[in-house]
């Protein structure tokens, strides 16, 4: 049972996911943000059909509280691009396969901008700004380190549906505090589920993930979208650097898929692109120190 990322080199991934079916050994993934109550019942009004089909999906995750690691682990991990594999969408990836929770699709094609705007010098990114591309919908994914915005919302061919949580503040790290559903016949206003302990979903995983193994059947989030996941977060990255959208999945000898972060040095970059111009992931030129 991995945690998110799976790793930071889908190559890896791959190799392990092939391990563990060799050995037929059951390969789950820690996504525990399906089992917050809030995305739980966003699926559940989509899937009923309320809204009709989904169109679009905004997920806002722009005031993300920065806790870099843990002061008697590594202080600062998550800063650290070797470790961490990337900055602000590495450390909250989880947004990635919520968004195909509540499509209901799988991610097919991804562009983003990426920029470190509060962190000067660091290698690794504050900002994420994300389009990704479904079979019939598309989702938008904004993520920050800082104060900005949070927040859900739905656009579907009959309506929509709102949450926002207190202050409007990013979530699941306060309460929520408006679940709205708009329609042609009504506004409902429907009362927020309870909030939970962050525990909660981590119990939830662990339980659906021991289950699986006595059933011998697939926990519900296991390996293979872990590593789809990864692939989307650096096809994102991958993105920011080309200009351009970049389609999954990411083919074997691609230097993402190869290496993760380190191989975008290897690609065809955009000069305008906010990774070159800040030294972003290893990109562009290190400033000249001043005499």
């Amino acid at each position: 049972l991995s945690e998110k990322p799976i790793v930071t080199k889908p190559s890896a991934g791959k190799r392990l996911m092939l391990a563990a079916q060799s050995h037929k050994l059951n390969y789950g993934m820690v996504h525990n943000y399906l089992y917050f109550s809030e995305y739980v019942l966003l699926r559940e009004k989509i899937t009923q059909g309320i809204i009709g089909a989904p169109r679009h999906i905004s997920l806002n995750f722009l005031g993300v509280p920065d806790l870099p690691g843990h002061e008697d682990y590594r202080p600062l991990w998550r800063h650290d691009l070797r470790e961490a594999g990337g900055g602000i969408l590495m450390d909250m990836i989880h947004v990635l396969y919520v968004a195909e929770f509540l499509i209901g699709d799988k991610i097919q094609a991804v562009s983003a901008v990426i920029d470190n705007l509060g962190y000067p010098g660091e290698p690794i990114e504050d900002l994420a700004l994300i389009h990704l591309y479904f079979e019939n919908a598309y989702a938008s994914v904004n993520l920050g380190w800082g104060h900005g915005p949070g927040g859900v919302e739905i656009a579907g061919s009959e309506g929509r549906i709102l949450a926002f949580y207190e202050n409007y503040s990013t979530g699941p790290f306060d309460k929520l505090d408006q679940f709205v559903v708009i329609t042609q016949d009504e506004v409902q206003q429907i009362p927020p589920p309870e909030s939970q302990p962050t525990s909660g979903p981590f119990r939830q995983v662990h339980q659906d993930f021991s289950e699986a193994v006595l059933a011998n059947r697939e926990s519900q989030s296991p390996a293979r979208d872990g590593l789809r996941i990864l692939e989307a977060a650096l096809a994102a990255y991958a993105s920011a650097a080309m200009g351009r959208v970049v389609s999954l999945p990411l083919e074997s000898g691609n230097p993402i898929f190869e290496q993760g972060v380190n191989g975008i040095s290897e690609l065809s970059t955009w000069e305008l692109s906010p990774l070159m111009r800040r030294n972003i992931l290893g990109l562009g030129k290190a400033e000249e120190p001043e005499l």
